[in-house]
């Protein structure tokens, strides 16, 4: 026995396997000299590992393990019984003879089938000829045409509905005494504000917010007036031809929160 197996016998299998990793059972088959169910290249890296980590020459078992893998084990070849070959080769003959004889006779049957086909479509021919097939297509074209003009005499038929047109309104703020206005125009998103005691024309079309820094006011919307008697700032909002008294609140909610 080498220097360098006796030094790793010394050191022990459990040893080795903690500080190499090399798993327990090829630790200990190596120690032994023992190289079933371990793979030529797998063995010759646990040998080299082996070597570096302990510093030792293994020359004389990695001698062994290439003699070892070198060996014939050649898988001896077992022939087919003569009686199972002749058997066989009896039987390819009849087999190909029959392949042929199958697909003469699918053959047969195709052609006989195509003949069949073309007598029975001429004979359907001959009872129907083209000319009195004509009509047929000519009214079939005559009836289609008299549903066209069916259906475009009801289209045109049918009244056409009068677009409503928007009634337009006359909105006009008459103040009582001298007062400020504020104005915001909603379809346009814009202000306007001022302090007068003379009435303001306003688009009846449009939508307004209205603010004012006292209630003594009237509004003429269509000639018919609205008045309203309140000492303290008063906020509206007008659209389509109506006048509605707003809270603080609501004010805000037409107007992104905001008073004015």
């Amino acid at each position: 026995m080498s220097e360098g197996m006796e030094k790793l016998r010394s050191i022990g299998a459990q040893k080795i396997h903690e500080q190499t990793h090399i798993a327990h059972k090829y630790v200990q088959s190596l120690l032994h000299e023992s190289f079933d169910g371990m793979q030529k290249v797998q063995l010759m890296g646990f040998i080299s590992i082996l070597e570096r980590e302990y510093d030792v020459d293994l020359s004389d078992l990695r001698h062994k393990a290439e003699e070892y893998f070198s060996q014939d084990t050649q898988i001896p070849i077992v022939e087919e019984p003569s009686y199972k070959k002749e058997l066989l080769t009896s039987k390819v003959p009849n087999m190909i003879q029959k392949k042929y004889l199958y697909a003469g006779i699918a053959g047969v049957a195709v052609v006989l089938l195509a003949v069949w086909i073309f007598f029975a479509f001429s004979a359907q021919e001959n009872q129907n000829p083209k000319k009195s097939q004509m009509p047929a297509k000519q009214s079939g074209v005559v009836e289609v045409n008299a549903t066209e003009q069916n259906s475009s005499t009801k289209q045109e038929s049918i009244p056409q509905k009068p677009k409503e047109q928007k009634k337009e309104h006359t909105f006009r703020i008459l103040p009582k005494t001298k007062v400020w206005v504020g104005i915001i125009d909603l379809d346009k998103q814009k202000k306007m504000q001022k302090i007068t005691a003379n009435p303001i024309d306003l688009n009846g079309s449009k939508l307004y917010l209205l603010t004012f820094g006292h209630g003594y006011i009237s509004f003429d919307i269509d000639g018919k007036e609205y008045s309203y008697k309140d000492p303290k700032k008063v906020k509206f909002l007008y659209r389509d031809g109506k006048i509605e008294k707003l809270t603080n609140d609501e004010f805000r909610s037409y107007n992104k929160g905001r008073l004015w």
